[in-house]
């Protein structure tokens, strides 16, 4: 999921403020585990991710 958050705004042109996201699953220490794919992921991992916006 980091890489299509850091993927998406650069393809679509735009400048990401304030994200979003919904997830399946419960986030516990900024972290989620998707119930419905086999993605972990990290609130800290998406802050890098965007980091360079």
């Amino acid at each position: 999921m980091d890489g299509i958050v850091a993927v998406f705004p650069k393809a679509a042109a735009l400048a990401v403020d304030v994200a979003c996201f919904d997830v399946a699953g419960p986030v516990l220490g900024g972290r989620v585990r998707l119930t419905n794919l086999p993605w972990e992921v990290g609130a800290w991992g998406i802050k890098e991710a965007v980091s360079d916006f």
